[in-house]
């Protein structure tokens, strides 16, 4: 019988909603999780905000994809939820009838990272960091790889996604990747202080802004996003995808920290609070 209880609470704060992820005990987004951000977004728009803000728990913003999911979809079984959801919750934080803010409080790999990046801003906890892990799984970044390469050079976007390198907060705003530092413990509150600048605005003028950025992108990674997603469908094929996985749920199981249990070695890869 399916858990009806959600990973995500919503509340509102004037014109912003601000939605907070909390699942323990790992911190990892599922397909289930995603359907329930979904419906939170979509009531977002229909209560008639201009803003949302996501954020997390503790020190994990969202810790990175759920495994099993990925152990799932990589020997053809059921998941959690419908994986279609990633894509239709990415289109609504790219360019739904609000902006979106990514208050991230702590550790955001993987999923995690690419749900904050398709976050119209991001706003990083001074400890926080950033990574993309999926080489060590033997797959790539399935649903938002495009967003890194369409916001970094290409030796930058190469060095996030194949080394599976740990960006600091302070590395993420150097690259261009965080628009905000918050001193630590104060994500959302920045991420509103930064919202309250712009919604002191007319919503016209700010929705009519923010479409234009966005648009503007549109020609060139739509090739990208079916061929990533393409190469990912690929990849996962491959029986040692499952392998991997499982090796890293079990590292998990044992005990082992993030950077142990996805197989990352370089000495940056611990994270705050682990």
């Amino acid at each position: 019988m399916r858990d009806l209880t959600s990973s995500w609470t919503a509340r509102r704060e004037g014109a912003c909603a601000v939605l907070v992820f909390d699942r323990p005990p790992l911190g990892t987004i599922s397909h289930r999780d995603v359907e329930d951000l979904e419906r939170e977004l979509l009531g977002v728009a229909d209560g008639g905000c201009r803003a949302v803000i996501l954020t997390g728990t503790g020190s994990t913003f969202i810790r990175h994809a759920d495994l099993d999911d990925l152990a799932a979809m990589a020997s053809g079984t059921s998941t959690s939820g419908d994986p279609n959801a990633w894509i239709r919750v990415l289109r609504l934080l790219d360019r739904g009838p609000f902006v979106s803010v990514a208050a991230i409080n702590g550790q955001a790999w993987g999923g995690g990272l690419e749900i904050a990046l398709t976050c119209n801003f991001r706003v990083m906890d001074s400890q926080a960091t950033l990574a993309f892990p999926e080489v060590a799984l033997g797959i790539l970044p399935g649903v938002a790889a495009h967003r890194a390469i369409g916001l970094l050079p290409e030796g930058r976007a190469l060095d996030l996604m194949l080394t599976g390198r740990v960006l600091s907060a302070a590395e993420a705003r150097d690259w261009g990747l965080a628009a905000r530092i918050a001193p630590h413990g104060s994500t959302l509150e920045t991420a509103l202080s930064l919202c309250d600048e712009f919604l002191r605005y007319p919503a016209g003028a700010v929705a009519a802004v923010r479409d234009l950025v966005v648009g503007a992108r549109d020609a060139s990674q739509r090739d990208q996003r079916r061929a990533q997603s393409e190469a990912w469908t690929r990849l996962a094929a491959d029986p040692q995808v499952g392998v991997l996985v499982d090796a890293a749920r079990v590292r998990y199981a044992n005990g082992g920290d993030s950077a142990h249990a996805l197989a990352l070695t370089q000495p940056n890869a611990t994270t705050e609070g682990e």
